[in-house]
């Protein structure tokens, strides 16, 4: 790791399907699911977006997320 960098906290992370930018800055989240109705796998989503809002951090980081069913 590099020096003065400090990891972010995860504040809150949503799955939608769909994430919009509006013209103002804000951001609309579309179609949230608290469940992922899933019978049987695998399963087949048009999109899936995952919304994730972070603070604290210093310096870059990558994101990586994986549904585990």
């Amino acid at each position: 790791m590099e020096p003065n960098v400090m990891l972010p906290d995860l504040q809150s992370a949503v799955i939608c399907e769909d994430v919009r930018c509006e013209l103002n800055g804000m951001q609309t989240l579309v179609g949230v699911l608290s469940v992922i109705p899933a019978p049987s796998l695998p399963i087949n989503y048009f999109r899936l977006c995952i919304w994730t809002r972070w603070c604290s951090g210093s310096g870059k980081f990558r994101q990586k997320s994986r549904l585990v069913g």
